[in-house]
């Protein structure tokens, strides 16, 4: 099998068949694989305080914006938002979020740069996209709309190698980079997830990350995949470590992603959680564990490895607390100037190569092809 190594990336060929994770999560129920997640997403901050289940009020409303979103959407077209919404993916397109706080010069940027043929809003911030020409879908409209409504389109499952999504860097080294995300890149991610996590629809995960990174990526999919239960922290408790603490708690959270300060803070205040199971960290350094009922992992990846590469799981407090080994169909290398690879303790550049290697950066062939290099 010929691979590419990252320097960081480019996308692997393999004869091995992956699913799209539309497939996946059409196992677990054809209902899920229709709507998007088949258990409940509870959201708790600004829209609603309601757990939303699947009756036929909702599920017209659904139907109603996947009839638009796969009237405007195929295979490798972008659709961009400003407030998410778990139904994109099921209209055979890539997501591009946008947080409604970046500063306008960046959503210009990003919706330029992404060619986005069309932006899914809410109406609150459809001012942000005055200058955007393309097709725009309020789904404040949807919604209002969406009463007696039959689905009439059928959805077409993604093929392995179509985008998934596509998510920019922070542009602290010059312009944000569009890294391309595959749907077999996100499906060993979410595989990898589900089964080290043994998430059930007896789970329930808490979403902490902004859409906007990628981080958010494991803690949506992932119990979306298993039919596990999303709930979505509030935007008002976000920079409250105890008020976090509290609702890991209250809400029996069994499964949560930190930024790493704040997953060691949470840690820190949060003795006693009976539910849950796990927490990863990862974005920067992990320095205080402390032993807990619950598994801390620490989690390491750039972006264009899809989010995570290696892990470790601590089991106490070390010196140095490592990063772990690679995970399933990642390999990860140790290399000198020249890409060779360098003995045990030797110190050098990490590189990983694998099934989670994005395509390459969007617009940019030159960056693509020093960063992304044959194995």
């Amino acid at each position: 099998m010929y691979e590419d190594i990252i320097n960081l990336p480019h996308h692997v060929s393999t004869k091995r068949p992956q699913m799209s994770m539309l497939d996946r999560a059409a196992q677990f129920s054809p209902f899920a694989a229709l709507t998007g997640y088949d258990a409940a997403i509870k959201e708790t901050g600004r829209l609603t305080d309601e757990k939303i289940e699947m009756d036929e009020a909702s599920l017209n409303m659904l139907n109603m914006k996947f009839q638009l979103l796969v009237e405007a959407l195929g295979d490798e077209h972008e659709v961009s938002f400003t407030y998410f919404k778990p139904d994109e993916r099921k209209a055979g397109g890539a997501y591009v979020p946008l947080d409604p706080e970046y500063p306008q010069s960046r959503i210009e940027y990003m919706l330029k740069d992404s060619g986005a043929e069309n932006l899914l809003v809410i109406n609150r911030y459809r001012s942000l996209a005055g200058f955007y020409d393309k097709n725009i879908i309020s789904l404040d409209n949807v919604a209002a709309q969406a009463e007696n409504f039959e689905l009439s389109v059928e959805l077409t499952p993604p093929a392995p190698e179509n985008l998934a999504y596509m998510i920019y860097t922070s542009g602290s080294t010059g312009k944000p980079k569009g890294v391309m995300l595959e749907q077999r890149n996100l499906m060993n991610l979410i595989e990898y997830i589900c089964q080290t996590r043994k998430l059930t629809p007896d789970d329930i995960v808490a979403e902490f990350a902004s859409f906007c990174f990628d981080a958010s990526v494991i803690d949506l999919f992932a119990p979306l995949t298993a039919g596990s239960v999303l709930y979505i922290l509030p935007e008002g408790i976000r920079k409250d470590a105890v008020a976090v603490g509290k609702f890991i708690k209250d809400a029996n959270i069994t499964t949560a992603t930190f930024p790493t300060q704040m997953g060691e803070l949470v840690a820190e205040l949060l003795e006693d959680a009976p539910s849950l199971k796990f927490v990863t960290l990862g974005g920067e350094k992990f320095k205080y564990y402390r032993e807990r009922t619950y598994q801390m992992i620490n989690g390491y990846g750039p972006t264009e490895n899809t989010v995570s590469s290696t892990e470790f799981w601590v089991d106490k407090q070390y010196d140095n607390i490592p990063i772990g080994k690679s995970q399933r169909n990642v390999r990860s290398y140790i290399v000198d100037e020249n890409l060779n690879r360098l003995p045990v303790g030797a110190s050098g550049e990490l590189c990983h190569s694998g099934r989670q290697i994005a395509r390459g950066y969007h617009n940019l062939p030159e960056k693509t092809a020093s960063v992304f290099v044959e194995n």
